[in-house]
């Protein structure tokens, strides 16, 4: 297992913000989605970039889509 840190879009401060540390089997690339649970509702996200780092934790950049629910349904 990876662990990755999850950097999430924040559109007021328009920058990416650490939102969780995940152990994932894989680092995710450029495009993949990730499904996570926050206070009990699950969001999908998309990967919007990956920074790699010889001695530090990854960096997976990811953006909001939607609910599960609502991803589900479209």
């Amino acid at each position: 297992m990876t662990t990755v840190s999850l950097m999430e879009f924040d559109k007021d401060k328009r920058q990416f913000c650490f939102l969780r540390e995940v152990k994932l089997s894989s680092v995710p690339t450029t495009g993949d989605k990730i499904a996570i649970n926050i206070n009990d509702v699950g969001y999908v996200f998309k990967v919007y970039d990956v920074h790699y780092a010889e001695d530090a934790m990854t960096d997976v950049n990811i953006i909001r889509l939607s609910t599960i629910t609502d991803y589900n349904a479209s």
